[in-house]
C-alpha cells in the first residue's frame, strides 16, 4: 500500500510544474469558501513536494495569499509517495475526473497521456485496459484517444463545445479526406495501377445484395455446401413509430429507415424464414439467431419445427450500460439474446469448449453508429470463432439474411471467410461501403 501522510508545508515550497489542466473555473468562489471554512480537502503532493492533485485549491490559495500572505504561508497537504511519472499523471487524471470535470479537450489529452505511459511500460496494454483502469467505456476511451491525436494536428478542434461536436467535425474531415484520396487514386495515372481498393469495394458491393430476403434466399440452391454459418438478425416485430418516447435526434433518421414486420404477421414470417434458412444451408451448417425476448416461444418453435437443433437456453450479449424507452416504468436493458444450434445433432457445435453463454463486449460507441442495431466487430468475431469451422475459412461462407450495417460480413471477411447477405435499404449499403472505404484509406488521414 502507498505511504500517505498529512502535514503542513510552506506554500512557497510546493512545485506546481506542468499541469494538463489549463482552465480553472470558480476560483473566486472556492477562495471564499476556503477562507470561511478552511482547507477541508488538502492538495496532494509527492515526496518531493510536486503537486499531484488539487490545482484549483492551489489557485484559490494564491488569491488568498495576495490579500494575506502571512496567514497562508503554510498549508496542510497530503503527501503520497509517487513511484514515477505514470503514477503522478494517473493521480491527476482520476482526481479531476472525480471532481469538477476537465474541459473535454483536456480530458482527452490527459487520457491519451495515461494510455501512452502505460503502453510504454506494458507492450500488451490496450484501449480496453485503459477503459477498465479509468472505469469508462471502451468507446469513450477510443474517442478520447482519437481526439487527442487529432488535436495535436488540428488545435482548432478545441473550439468545439463538447467532445461529441468535435467528433462530428473530425468525422466530416475524415470523410472529405477519404473521398479526396479515392478521387486522387482514380485520376492519378501513377496510383491508378493500385487496384486494391477498387477490388475491395467491388467484392463488398457484390456481397451486399439489395433484395428482399425471401427473394434472395429463393435464388440460392438447396444445401449450398459452402454455407456453414448463418447469422440472423431479423426485425424484432417492434413498432418504433408507436413508442410514446421518440428516439434521440442522433438516430431518428436511422429508425425512420429501419424496416419492421407488423406483429400480426411476425409468426408466419418466422416460420417461412426458418424453413428457407434450413433449405439453403449445408448439411452440417450452424445458425445464430437474434431475437426479442418477447418472441422467445415463437422463434424457438419456428427454428425447431423447421429442423434446426437448438439449445433452449439462449446466449446473451451483455453490456455495461443499458437503455429503455420508458425509464420511469422499466429498468434499462443490458443484454440481447440469440439462439444457436445446427441442422442436425453434432458432436461439436461449440468450438470453444467450456465457453460460457455470456458475451460481455462493449457496444459500438453511439457516435460511431450508422445503423440502429449495429453490433461491434469484436462481438461478431467472437461469435464466429465460437461456432466457426476447423477447416480452411476461405472454403466456407457466412450467410447474413439481414445485413443492416454490414458489420457481420466485414468481420467475417477480415477472418478470411466468404460472405453473402441481403438487405433492402440502399442507404445502409452506401454507409457500409463508405465505412470500408474510410477504414482502407485511414492511413492517409491527417498526414
Amino acid at each position: 500500500m502507498d505511504k500517505i501522510v498529512q502535514r503542513n508545508v510552506r506554500f512557497s515550497q510546493i512545485v506546481i510544474g506542468e499541469r494538463f489542466r489549463t482552465e480553472y473555473n470558480g476560483i473566486d468562489d472556492l477562495a471564499l469558501s476556503i477562507k470561511d471554512k478552511g482547507l477541508i480537502q488538502p492538495p496532494v503532493l509527492d515526496q518531493n513536494l510536486n503537486l499531484l492533485a488539487g490545482g484549483r485549491r492551489i489557485k484559490a490559495i494564491e488569491l488568498l495569499r495576495e490579500e494575506d500572505p502571512d496567514n497562508w504561508d503554510e498549508i496542510p497537504v497530503i503527501i503520497r509517495e509517487s513511484k514515477d511519472e505514470l503514477d503522478a499523471r494517473e493521480v491527476e487524471l482520476i482526481e479531476n475526473l472525480m471532481r469538477e470535470n476537465l474541459a473535454w479537450d483536456e480530458q482527452a489529452k490527459l487520457t491519451a497521456e495515461i494510455h501512452r505511459l502505460y503502453s510504454e511500460k506494458n507492450q500488451d496494454w490496450s484501449g480496453r485496459k485503459t477503459a477498465d483502469l479509468l472505469e469508462r467505456s471502451v468507446g469513450g476511451i477510443s474517442q478520447h484517444l482519437q481526439l487527442a491525436e487529432a488535436l495535436e494536428k488540428m488545435p482548432e478542434l478545441a473550439k468545439a463545445k463538447t467532445a461529441d461536436q468535435a467528433k462530428k467535425s473530425l468525422d466530416s474531415i475524415y470523410e472529405k479526406l477519404a473521398l479526396d484520396e479515392l478521387r486522387r487514386r482514380t485520376e492519378d495515372p501513377e496510383t491508378a495501377k493500385d487496384k486494391t481498393l477498387e477490388k475491395l469495394l467491388k467484392g463488398a458491393d457484390e456481397d451486399y445484395k439489395i433484395i428482399d430476403v425471401f427473394e434472395g434466399l429463393a435464388s440460392l440452391p438447396d444445401e449450398d455446401r459452402e454455407i456453414f454459418l448463418i447469422e440472423v438478425d431479423p426485425p424484432y416485430g417492434i413498432d418504433f413509430k408507436g413508442k410514446k418516447r421518440p428516439p434521440k435526434t442522433a438516430i431518428k433518421d436511422q429508425v425512420k429507415n429501419y424496416n419492421e414486420i407488423p406483429a400480426g404477421d411476425y409468426v408466419q414470417f418466422l416460420d417461412d424464414l426458418a424453413i428457407e434458412l434450413f433449405r439453403v444451408s449445408a448439411k452440417d451448417a450452424k445458425i445464430v439467431f437474434w431475437f426479442g425476448y418477447q418472441w422467445y416461444k415463437e422463434v424457438y418453435s419456428a427454428l425447431t419445427e423447421a429442423g434446426w437443433v437448438i439449445d433452449e437456453i439462449p446466449a446473451l450479449w451483455t453490456k455495461k450500460n443499458g437503455q429503455t424507452n420508458q425509464p420511469l416504468l422499466r429498468l434499462a436493458r443490458t443484454y440481447e439474446t440469440f439462439f444457436y444450434g445446427a441442422k442436425k445433432e453434432m458432436k461439436s457445435v461449440v468450438l470453444k469448449q467450456g465457453r460460457s453463454n455470456q458475451f460481455a463486449i462493449d457496444p459500438v460507441f453511439a457516435g460511431d453508429k450508422y445503423h440502429p442495431t449495429q453490433r461491434p466487430l469484436e462481438l461478431i468475431k467472437e461469435i464466429i470463432e465460437t461456432f466457426g469451422v476447423t477447416t480452411v475459412p476461405y472454403m466456407n461462407k457466412v450467410l447474413v439474411p439481414f445485413l443492416g450495417s454490414g458489420a457481420t460480413i466485414i468481420a467475417a471477411k477480415e477472418m478470411g471467410y466468404k460472405t453473402l447477405g441481403f438487405d433492402n435499404n440502399e442507404d445502409y449499403k452506401e454507409k457500409y461501403l463508405y465505412e470500408i472505404r474510410k477504414s482502407y484509406l485511414k492511413k492517409f488521414e491527417l498526414e
